[in-house]
């Protein structure tokens, strides 16, 4: 007489047909548009990384790493004829091209005296790409060929590992197109607040600036290294700055207290990059001119406050205090919008 089986039987019969091994997910196709996706993410995500530590390295604090973040999250990353590769099948072969928005690289390049000095920028970028195969266009585009290998992992996301190490070749090349972008309206040059504009028609008509120091090629481990490590600052205490300027002019500000500001505002920014990236990628583009429309306003905001000092010493102060005051308002403002 037949009898109907209990759903656990019929889960033993077919663990034991299948020897009682779960099937593992098979790879994604090599034009699967999240593995394109992802190819995306990891150039971003490797250009943001060596923006960040650049920018950490210019003592002048010339450079906002946020900037070029917006700018990386417009960039362009196309992965045409996506095809199994004719010598490894379970290898993916693309023709990869990396796009800079023309606004960008048009104020890059108008920045790059700041920086750089008489280095044309374009050169500059050439130099590290040297011996890579990428080829650079003028108006900014990188081309090459590159292989990968899709597969998921253990936690079942999609993971994407490279041949060689081409991509961060790319990232570093365009960290050092992007670093101009990202130079800020106001600098602190031979102790004064200058504006940028100022600062490049000093340097047109033969004064000086300081330049920035050659950023190294990032060896690839070290590239490696910063795409996948975390950083957590101490929390410091918080930042206040008076509203409506109400702070006294001759308040001195000495040494030390201008560099407990330094230090709040690279904490806080390195805050801010770091709360960025935990977004889900489609609510980080969705807000992506929210964001600079709000860095143009902190920007403004803060040469306001600066506008009030008394010295070029506290110029400094204030600009920086209001700098990090804002940055973590603006923290807590994301916070509501983070996956975790």
């Amino acid at each position: 007489m037949w009898k109907p089986m209990t759903a656990a039987a019929l889960c033993a019969a077919a663990l034991a047909a299948c020897g009682g091994k779960q099937t593992q997910a098979e790879p994604p196709s090599c034009a699967d548009p999240a593995v394109v996706q992802k190819v995306q993410e990891d150039v971003r995500q490797w250009v943001n990384e060596q923006a960040r530590r650049f920018a950490g390295d210019d003592r002048r604090g010339f450079v906002d790493a946020d900037k070029i973040a917006a700018v990386a999250a417009d960039m362009a990353v196309r992965v045409d004829n996506p095809l199994p590769a004719a010598d490894s099948p379970q290898q993916c072969q693309g023709q990869f091209s990396i796009v800079l928005p023309p606004a960008a690289l048009a104020r890059a390049q108008e920045n790059a005296p700041l920086l750089y000095g008489d280095v044309p920028l374009l050169a500059l970028a050439e130099e590290r790409l040297a011996g890579s195969q990428w080829q650079l266009a003028d108006n900014g585009v990188l081309n090459r060929a590159v292989r990968y290998t899709p597969q998921y992992g253990s936690d079942g996301r999609l993971v994407l590992t490279y041949a060689d190490n081409s991509l961060p070749v790319a990232a570093n090349a365009l960290v050092s197109l992007l670093l101009p972008y990202g130079v800020k309206d106001m600098l602190v040059v031979d102790g004064q607040v200058v504006a940028r504009a100022d600062a490049l028609r000093r340097l047109r008509t033969g004064g000086e600036v300081p330049e920035m120091p050659d950023p190294a090629v990032a060896q690839e481990e070290d590239v490696l290294g910063a795409f996948i490590a975390s950083q957590t600052a101490a929390e410091p205490a918080p930042e206040v700055l008076q509203p409506g300027g109400s702070m006294p002019q001759e308040v001195p500000v000495d040494a030390g207290d201008l560099e407990q500001a330094r230090t709040a505002n690279r904490q806080a920014r390195d805050e801010i990059n770091a709360q960025w990236e935990r977004m889900d990628k489609a609510v980080q583009q969705g807000l992506l001119d929210e964001q600079r429309a709000w860095i143009d306003k902190r920007d403004d905001s803060c040469r306001q406050a600066a506008a009030q000092a008394g010295s070029t010493v506290q110029a400094e102060y204030l600009y920086l205090q209001c700098g990090t005051r804002m940055t973590r308002e603006r923290i807590q403002y994301l916070k509501g919008y983070s996956i975790n």
